[in-house]
């Protein structure tokens, strides 16, 4: 009896043991990464991405808002008025390709995700064509003598029409240089404006990176140049 009582106390206390040393390691691989778990949390670098300031948008009346659009299909329908169309749903518009489903309330499902609904976007796709399609022959316009002297720089956006225009011949007209039609609708530039815009800088930047962005203003600036009307 008495070597069984002692057989059985060892056996307790090395199972004691066993437990105690695994206690001890799990504790000691709970402190191991928890550690290593702080270490990498410090030395993970912070993002410094900052979304880039937001375009304003031209006043009604004015480039890409000039003319006010409803969706009516044709003159004897009396369509919903469309809203004045922002640079960001031009951007966006010029990126993805859509259908209309009819639905002027319908979200626009896309990727980059388009800012606003389907009315927006269907008001954003009519100015693009607005822009692009709108030709007339040279010399069919003139523009007004007050408006002659283009002194900011910032285009000329209003002509009346030529009484003194001489149609030229269709030879001329069906030139394949189109050399003989001209553009008589301002167009939109990258920004999504007619009218170039430095947005304003949220923050000093670095030297490394003021030399990148002036490096980017001058690669842009010939985006920045709106093309001249009736020329």
């Amino acid at each position: 009896k008495t070597i069984s009582w002692l057989r059985w106390s060892t056996e307790k206390e090395v199972r004691r043991s066993k437990r105690e040393k695994k206690k001890r390691g799990r504790n000691q691989e709970k402190k191991k990464r928890t550690k290593l778990k702080k270490e990498t949390k410090d030395n993970l670098p912070t993002p410094d991405y900052k979304p880039p300031p937001v375009i304003p948008k031209e006043e009604t009346g004015t480039g890409a808002t000039k003319r006010p659009t409803s969706s009516a299909m044709n003159q004897e329908q009396s369509g919903q008025k469309l809203p004045p169309v922002t640079p960001a749903q031009i951007v966006c518009a010029r990126q993805i390709k859509k259908f209309f489903s009819g639905n002027l309330e319908a979200a626009v499902i896309s990727y980059p995700p388009f800012p606003g609904t389907e009315i927006n976007y269907l008001r954003a796709q009519i100015a693009r064509i607005s822009a692009g399609t709108h030709i007339s022959p040279v010399d069919y316009y003139k523009f007004e003598e007050d408006d002659e002297d283009d002194s900011d720089g910032e285009g000329r956006d209003s002509f009346v029409e030529n009484v003194e225009f001489e149609p030229p011949r269709v030879q001329e007209l069906i030139d394949p240089s189109l050399s003989n039609w001209v553009h008589h609708v301002q167009h939109v530039l990258p920004q999504g404006r007619c009218v170039w815009v430095n947005p304003p800088l949220r923050q000093k930047l670095r030297t490394s990176k003021t030399k990148r962005r002036r490096k980017k203003e001058k690669s842009r600036t010939s985006l920045s140049q709106n093309t001249d009307l009736l020329y």
